[in-house]
């Protein structure tokens, strides 16, 4: 038997997991990220220092969103998933495990 070694997760995926964590069930939220953006001199040795940047991930963070926005995909309903989510629970996750190619398998709501 092939070991899991990965597991990928669509963004809607993760933002319907933290809503279900955090009991929340109404209102349209979506995933986002707060970031800090450095802006330097990078390089392995002194001849080699280049402008760059770094991003870094602060916090991932649920945000509402107005009721009345429609058509974006990164939008998740929360009313829609207590009922969803309580049937995915009754049967085994394979979602987002990874197959024996490799690759990680996607999750799908």
């Amino acid at each position: 038997m092939v070991e899991t070694t990965q597991y990928a997760f669509d963004l809607r995926e993760v933002a319907a997991s933290l809503l279900e964590k955090q009991g929340i069930t109404s209102g349209k939220w979506m995933l986002a990220f707060e970031f800090t953006a450095t802006i330097g001199a990078f390089g392995t040795t002194p001849q080699d220092t280049k402008p760059g940047a770094m991003l870094q991930v602060n916090r991932v963070q649920l945000l509402k969103v107005p009721d009345d926005v429609t058509g974006n995909p990164l939008v998740v309903d929360a009313s829609t998933l207590s009922v969803s989510l309580a049937q995915k629970s009754t049967s085994p996750r394979s979602a987002g495990k990874t197959a024996p190619s490799g690759k990680p398998k996607r999750a799908e709501l």
